[in-house]
C-alpha cells in the first residue's frame, strides 16, 4: 500500500510506503508507479490524503484506491 499526497491540481505530489511489504523492490515500483497517477483536481486548496494497493501476481499487477 503506498500513501500518496494531492495537490489541488490533481497530481502526486509525495508518495511513501504505507505497507511495504517484504520486498523493498515492489515496494520502490509501487512508489514509483504511484508518483505518476493523477486524480480529478479540487475545488480546495487543502491536500488529499489517498491509499493505493498494489497487487503483484504471476498475470501482471493491478492497483486500486482503497475504500
Amino acid at each position: 500500500s503506498i500513501r500518496v499526497i494531492v495537490a489541488k491540481d490533481g497530481t502526486v505530489v509525495a508518495a511513501t510506503a504505507d505497507e511495504p511489504g517484504p520486498s523493498r523492490y515492489f515496494a520502490r515500483l509501487s512508489t514509483d508507479a504511484a508518483k505518476q497517477w493523477t486524480f480529478a483536481p479540487s475545488d480546495t486548496d487543502d491536500r488529499r490524503v489517498k491509499l493505493i494497493r498494489f497487487y503483484f501476481k504471476r498475470s501482471g499487477v493491478t492497483a486500486r484506491l482503497a475504500d
